[in-house]
């Protein structure tokens, strides 16, 4: 059997850590989270001077308030340069020795009408460029957000959504980076044990290369933001006490337990320090731990529906269809095709058909439940929430 891997290296505060993607949908999450347990934030932005980071550093009590433990730095993971000056300015703004001591990539795509090159810039060249500015930086621990519940029978990560290939590419070739880090410090050692051995001359040996970060994935099941797209869907249909959705064959038993934006961000936070053991990875020697999360609620995807449809009030039942899969195979190879005329009608279909194709033909142990059951956030007080809003809205945090 193979040893388990070894822990993670501690990241306590009060470290620098930085957040991409940090004035999003859980990137702003997980800086409050961070504040919240001491942390230090440098939260990378495009533009520091844009409405959603001043809302970020006031919400701290930055700029007009009176924390200022969140600074804003300028980047974009798909300049890399521009990584190293963020990662060079925060320590430069720190108290001496102290720089970023881990990265944390909230990075993600919310667009449905976004071409696959786009996609791949920014999920897989921008994950290695935030892990390489992370290296630079000399930080111990690399979390990202990565997306790998969907799996196939084998254990694999499904990758007919490009957001998830794109993820898992980087994904892979960080591990490669820190196995080969890992092989040249084992032989340098072995290389300097022998010389001390052999009383070979006084010179002493050079020191090991330093390793990169250690790399924590984060699989969360079904976000929240994913099932308001779902909910949203529903009440549009509701007419007279009923309402309609369709799902490619296979999909209303699958099983999720979605998380929220809130409870997400606490697990994320806690991968900092986290010691615990990681879902075994498709390679054994692989040394990107992973860990499988989702919400405290349970449902099928039928059972979802029906929260949806008892959240809208007045007894709204919920029609099911079901597509083939032939025809939902074919409706994706025809989105896909028209994609490629830069349409942004077929690539919102081409990425919502995708997510609907993977759902139905999920064969993951267990569907798209997370082995860990984070915080308490339910999805039937989330949809109550959107209906009590007229269908749509920002999620709570």
């Amino acid at each position: 059997m193979a040893p388990p891997p070894p822990p993670q290296p501690a990241v306590l505060p009060p470290s620098r850590v930085l957040v991409a993607g940090a004035t999003g949908w859980l990137g702003s999450a997980v800086v409050a989270e961070l504040v919240g347990r001491g942390y230090h934030v440098v939260a990378l932005v495009r533009d520091p001077e844009s409405p959603a980071a001043a809302e970020l550093l006031a919400s701290d009590g930055g700029p007009g308030g009176n924390g200022g433990s969140v600074v804003a730095a300028r980047g974009d993971v798909t300049d890399a340069e521009s990584l190293r000056r963020a990662c060079a300015a925060a320590a430069a703004a720190a108290a001496p020795g102290v720089g970023v001591s881990a990265v944390v990539s909230c990075v993600g795509m919310r667009d449905l009408a976004v071409p696959d090159a786009a996609i791949e810039r920014v999920l897989r060249a921008g994950t290695l460029n935030l892990a390489a500015a992370a290296a630079a930086a000399g930080a111990s621990l690399f979390v990202a957000v990565a997306g790998g519940i969907h799996r196939r029978k084998d254990g694999s990560v499904n990758r007919e959504m490009v957001h998830n290939r794109m993820r898992e590419e980087a994904l892979e070739e960080l591990a490669g980076r820190r196995a080969e880090a890992e092989a040249e410090q084992a032989r340098s050692g072995a290389r300097a044990a022998a010389a001390g051995a052999g009383g070979e001359g006084p010179s002493p040996a050079p020191p090991p290369p330093p390793l990169p970060p250690a790399v924590v994935a984060i699989d969360p099941s079904v976000f929240f933001k994913d099932a308001e797209t779902i909910f949203s869907m529903i009440a549009r249909s509701a007419r007279g006490g009923r309402a309609r959705l369709a799902l490619v064959e296979g999909a209303w038993a699958v099983k999720c337990n979605p998380i929220s934006a809130r409870d997400l961000a606490r697990r994320v936070a806690g991968a900092l320090t986290d010691q615990r053991e990681a879902t075994p990875p498709l390679s054994s020697s692989s040394p990107v731990r992973r860990f499988r999360v989702g919400g405290p609620q349970v449902l099928s995807f039928a059972e979802l529906a029906a929260e949806a449809g008892r959240a809208l009030g007045g007894g709204v039942e919920v029609a099911r269809a079901s597509l083939p899969r032939p025809l939902a195979r074919a409706l994706l190879a025809a989105a896909s095709l028209l994609s490629l005329f830069g349409w942004r009608r077929a690539l919102a279909a081409k990425r919502l058909l995708s997510f609907l194709w993977v759902v139905g033909t999920d064969e993951s142990p267990g569907s798209l439940v997370g082995d860990e059951a984070c915080g308490g956030d339910t999805l039937s007080a989330f949809f109550e929430e959107l209906a009590a809003r007229g269908g749509a809205g920002r999620e709570k945090k």
